[in-house]
């Protein structure tokens, strides 16, 4: 059976949290994923992760932990390599940084919404804020559902709407122009919608021209 290969991996890291406490991951992690120059995304520390059953020792069948133990502090890894690579191929960058095991990514989306427990009501939550991307990795990209990107564009088109109407833009170009000098963070829904805006433009400049007319007689 021919061995798994995928571009996306995780692994799980346990930070130092105290000066004499032993773990595997070297303190300047951060700093070796940055030199490897590998698309990468860190969650933010989990340290209210609890366990949801007893843990039982499977050699001794003794309880390791209770259900509702807090678990030890550690963060999640996920590399998306630029090409295919086999376990022992991430393995041998996770363990650069202390990851423990390399498991293949089914969904790079579900993977990363769970850094922070998105989509898991009886986890702990964690802050968006605090993940972590190294090599140019598109966290919002991957993170964003479709409803949550229907909301940004629809708050774009507010701004710019609000725009036309304050500084009286009545040309797709003056819109354009304008965009790119003072609002380029906007530009490209602008792009991206531009029937829609020449025409609604268009429409603008009928009433306007209505008006007008309607005061010169």
């Amino acid at each position: 059976m021919a061995e798994k290969r995928t571009r996306n991996w995780s692994t799980i890291i346990y930070p130092r949290m105290t000066e004499d406490e032993k773990t595997e991951c070297p303190d300047n992690w951060a700093g070796i994923l940055s030199e490897l120059g590998v698309k990468c995304a860190v969650s933010p520390l989990h340290d209210k992760d609890v366990y949801t059953e007893d843990k039982i020792d499977r050699e001794t069948g003794e309880v390791v932990h209770r259900a509702g133990d807090l678990k030890k502090p550690h963060r999640h890894v996920i590399i998306a390599f630029d090409g295919v690579k086999t376990a022992a191929q991430a393995r041998e960058v996770f363990e650069r940084i202390g990851g423990v095991g390399a498991e293949p990514v089914n969904s790079l989306y579900g993977m990363v919404r769970y850094l922070t427990h998105e989509d898991n009501p009886e986890k702990a939550h964690y802050s968006t804020i605090d993940v972590l991307m190294f090599g140019g990795f598109e966290y919002k990209r991957y993170a964003s559902t479709k409803e949550d990107e229907e909301k940004q564009i629809m708050g774009q088109m507010s701004e710019i709407f609000k725009d036309i109407e304050e500084h009286e833009l009545f040309s797709f170009s003056d819109v354009a122009d304008y965009l790119l000098q003072e609002k380029p963070e906007l530009f490209t829904c602008y792009r991206k919608n531009a029937y829609f805006f020449a025409n609604y433009l268009k429409s603008k400049q009928i009433i306007y021209r209505n008006i007008i007319d309607g005061m010169r007689e």
